[in-house]
């Protein structure tokens, strides 16, 4: 059928209106979209597009007195796979797997996950990264990408471990030094602003900084690495021959306070944290309670002579038992018998509960509990470790005779190995009780040097009595009826100290089980170094003579020659020599 003009008119007409329409239509809405939305569009596209990210400011090292480093930053490197990218999943595991320390159907696995980017391994040093770098590039592999960055490490493995802690992989500090001083190391987080690619890679180049990170302060520890050495060293072979549930050992200044060493067993790798469980991770010189046994038998005749209720020439009597209220306190197993008539200077050396019982009653519950006070306990023993514990020293008022008995031969209070020795360490300076401190100084991003002061807590002693009592411990090195006679004597210096076999309490009972210990302090004339042994459950020489007192003079000789102190040749060598050099004298 034939249209007419007119019809086709009107048809071009309305296809004309049409299109005239639809393009209007399209030009309101590119209106719409381009001009009125646009702020909204604006900010949708940078939400997407750019973002936000912090700037990682670099940790700061730490280094022990002389400067040498125990923990830094170094260049190391995450990889990430992208499973969706990768063309021969074969090959990438086959070469990868080995360099990274993983099996191949555990990274076939990662090449089937759902998520876009997996972590393959973070915290790599820079060698594996590189040839990780290399493999990639000589295989052509698909869908790795390796980040750089800085990675914490620890150059002297596990020397210093329980002191220095560690960082997690994204260098948050979680245990020990790390942690305690981390508002100097740790620095200012900075954040920078750019754009993003596709894949929501941060593009360097199109970015820009908002503000400036601030890179973390150098800390100088008190610790010397080469004592530090010499403790652990000895503390390996007590914990080979003894085979302890555990070991510690302290070197402190007992002048200022400063802890010179402290190792522990069982230790740990802090670069390789992860694969240990937490006992061996845990700071037992100031983490773990112990009832102290006769350790504490010097601080109680101190507190008693200074408080003036005993003198040095007061005498007491031992049987080898003394029966309090409705119970019995004994002595020593080869002290059956008693020890007769003794001073206090002869409680100490020979170690006698009786005597030391009768000294604490005639000082009282009152005055025991002022002077434990004040010889630090019941308080944390230091500020710049975690996890120290306040120790548990009850309130007099209840204490029965039996209690107070008790507790003048450590029985009844727990203390950390650090609250000891800062203790003693008030017997070998005069009488002062110093916060034990590890930090010495702290070196900022701009070099000026922060340095620290010791902290006096209290002066419970007058110079005279912590004195008189400092020269009674060297009898018990010294003397032949002492309890640590050869066992902690040091060729050429005079050695005070106190030996320690303190029954466990295991739920609630005390048991066959026990805390072996020695603490002293040399040349005893003018102590340069406080040392503590600590052997819990040692298997075999159960007693703190046999088990502690030898790893103390090991230390101890050993450290003395690092601080280039030489022992004074005696009298009786000296005539010695002099009748020999007559004798080849023609």
């Amino acid at each position: 059928m034939k249209v007419s003009q007119k019809t086709k008119q009107k048809r071009i007409a309305f296809l004309s209106a049409f299109f005239i329409f639809c393009f209007l239509l399209i030009l309101s809405n590119l209106f719409y979209l381009q001009v009125i939305k646009y702020p909204y569009y604006k900010k949708l596209a940078e939400q997407c597009s750019v973002k936000r990210k912090e700037i990682r400011p670099q940790r700061g090292a730490i280094l022990d007195r002389k400067m040498r480093p125990l923990a830094q930053e170094a260049l190391g490197g995450s990889i990430f796979l992208r499973p969706s990218d990768v063309e021969d999943a074969t090959l990438l595991a086959t070469k990868l797997s080995p360099l990274l320390s993983l099996k191949e159907e555990d990274l076939e696995k990662d090449l089937l996950s759902p998520y876009p980017i997996v972590a393959l391994q973070r915290n790599l040093d820079s060698t594996t990264l590189h040839k990780v770098r290399e493999t990639i590039r000589e295989n052509g592999l698909k869908g790795i990408e390796l980040q750089e960055e800085r990675k914490r490490i620890y150059p002297n493995g596990s020397l210093a471990a329980h002191i220095l802690g560690f960082c997690n992989v994204d260098e948050e500090p979680l245990e020990g030094c790390e942690k305690s001083l981390n508002k100097y190391l740790g620095g200012q987080k900075g954040l920078a602003e750019g754009i993003c690619d596709i894949r929501g890679n941060f593009i360097p180049t199109a970015s820009r900084i908002i503000h400036q990170a601030r890179d973390g302060s150098d800390v100088i520890l008190t610790i010397d690495c080469d004592i530090q050495r010499i403790v652990e060293e000895e503390l390996d072979k007590a914990y080979e021959k003894l085979k302890p549930k555990s070991a510690v050992a302290i070197v402190m200044n007992p002048k200022n306070g400063e802890i010179l060493a402290l190792a522990n067993r069982p230790t740990f790798d802090p670069n390789e944290q992860s694969k240990y469980p937490p006992d061996a991770k845990r700071n037992r010189a100031v983490t773990d309670l112990f009832e102290v046994g006769s350790v504490i038998k010097p601080l109680i005749v101190a507190s008693a002579l200074q408080e003036g209720v005993i003198t040095p020439t007061s005498r007491f009597y031992c049987s080898g038992k003394l029966k309090v209220g409705d119970r019995t306190i004994s002595c020593v197993v080869h002290h059956k018998g008693g020890h007769g008539s003794v001073t206090p200077e002869k409680i100490l050396v020979e170690s006698c509960n009786v005597g030391a019982a009768q000294v604490g009653m005639r000082l009282g519950a009152k005055k025991i509990y002022k002077y434990l006070i004040d010889f630090g306990f019941g308080m944390p023993p230091t500020d710049e470790l975690t996890g120290a514990q306040r120790g548990v020293i009850p309130p007099p008022d209840n204490w029965s005779d039996l209690r107070t008995a008790n507790v003048s031969f450590g029985q009844g209070i727990s203390i950390t190995p650090l609250h000891l020795l800062s203790a003693f360490c008030a017997l070998a300076n005069g009488g002062i009780v110093y916060k034990p401190h590890i930090l010495k100084a702290v070196i900022q991003p701009d070099g000026k040097i922060k340095k620290f002061k010791p902290k006096v807590i209290s002066r419970p002693l007058s110079p005279e009595v912590a004195n008189m009592v400092r020269d009674m411990l060297v009898g018990v090195v010294e003397s032949k009826e002492g309890t640590a006679y050869k066992q902690a004597n040091v060729e050429g210096v005079k050695v005070g100290g106190k030996t320690g076999t303190a029954q466990k309490v295991i739920n609630g009972r005390y048991t066959d089980e026990v805390v072996a210990s020695f603490v002293g302090f040399l040349p005893a004339d003018n102590p340069r170094l406080a040392i503590l042994v600590l052997i819990d459950q040692p298997q075999t020489n159960r007693w703190g003579a046999t088990a502690a007192a030898p790893v103390f003079k090991q230390i101890a000789s050993r450290s003395l020659a690092c601080l280039g102190f030489s022992p004074q040749i005696t009298p009786i060598t000296l005539k010695t020599l002099q009748a020999v050099a007559s004798q080849r004298s023609p």
